[in-house]
């Protein structure tokens, strides 16, 4: 998922304007010992002011003179927060972390906990921890046999219907009845109608995410336009064509703030018309 590794077979499509950043143990081995912290930081982005970046160190724990320290004498859960803090400095909005809780002590669990909770982007993880699971997590994704089975809840949600279903009638040939060829063709039926009734009300939801993804597009050429327009000499001496230049970049920054808006509501539509399909298709399977 996180396109490190090469696929076995299938491949991976990121939805539009989608932003990675992932964590993994072995990214603490990346780490530049010879390295401050703020200077490790700058290997991400030479933006941020030290004040915005001493206040990210500060939110995990390193105040005062421990941005100077080098990453040579950090212990292992310092280091893992420290990689923890040069990841979220990425303008991501779809974070994936692996095992994210290893080597961190109570308080550096705490503030992870509370960073992830505060962050507004999608976040795929892979844990035992099942207290950040319950604390985090929304959406359970279980893999089993080669399948996957989506539990929409958290930990404890997860093990309570783990449990109901383990404890649900076993019939003597150790799996479900056999279903009569007539209830078969009834299910593939239901099946049709859900699948039928789920394309009638999607497809004009994906026709209009295409053509507000259009115009997003269309805006981000004429903004790049607009904005070479202000290192246009002759554009710059002339008042009255600025005002009107920078009357329009306003218009487009507006538009495109507000179709971004309208496209992240359309996909969220989309994402919860995917989910109720393929929940009603588990059940009458079940």
């Amino acid at each position: 998922l996180a396109g490190v590794l090469p696929f076995e077979s299938g491949e991976r499509v990121l939805g539009y304007k989608v932003e990675t950043a992932y964590y993994a143990q072995h990214q603490l081995e990346l780490l530049n010992p010879a390295n401050d912290l703020l200077s490790e930081l700058r290997r991400v982005s030479a933006e941020p002011s030290d004040r915005q970046l001493r206040s990210l160190l500060g939110a995990f724990l390193f105040v005062g003179d421990d941005v100077y320290k080098t990453v040579s004498v950090l212990s292992g859960g310092e280091k893992a927060r420290l990689a923890i803090a040069k990841m979220l400095l990425k303008p991501a909005n779809f974070i994936l972390m692996d095992e994210p809780t290893n080597h961190l002590d109570i308080a550096s669990r705490e503030v992870l906990t509370d960073a992830l909770e505060e962050y507004s982007g999608t976040l795929c993880f892979i844990t035992h921890d099942r207290l950040l699971i319950n604390q985090v997590a929304n959406k359970i994704i279980e893999v089993k046999n080669g399948n996957i089975k989506i539990y929409l809840g958290d930990y404890d949600y997860y093990t309570e219907k783990r449990a109901e279903n383990e404890a649900a009638p076993i019939f003597s040939s150790g799996s479900k009845p056999k279903s009569s060829s007539e209830d078969i063709k009834q299910r593939k039926h239901k099946e049709a109608r859900l699948r039928n009734d789920y394309f009638r009300r999607s497809n004009p939801l994906k026709d209009e995410i295409e053509k507000t993804e259009d115009e997003i597009s269309r805006l981000e050429e004429e903004k790049g336009y607009i904005e070479a327009l202000y290192a246009d000499e002759t554009k710059c001496n002339d008042g009255a064509a600025m005002v009107e230049v920078t009357t329009r970049h306003q218009q487009v920054l507006g538009r495109i703030k507000a179709l971004e808006a309208r496209w992240e509501q359309l996909s969220m539509q989309d994402e919860k018309m995917r989910q109720e399909l393929a929940e009603d298709l588990r059940s009458l399977n079940d």
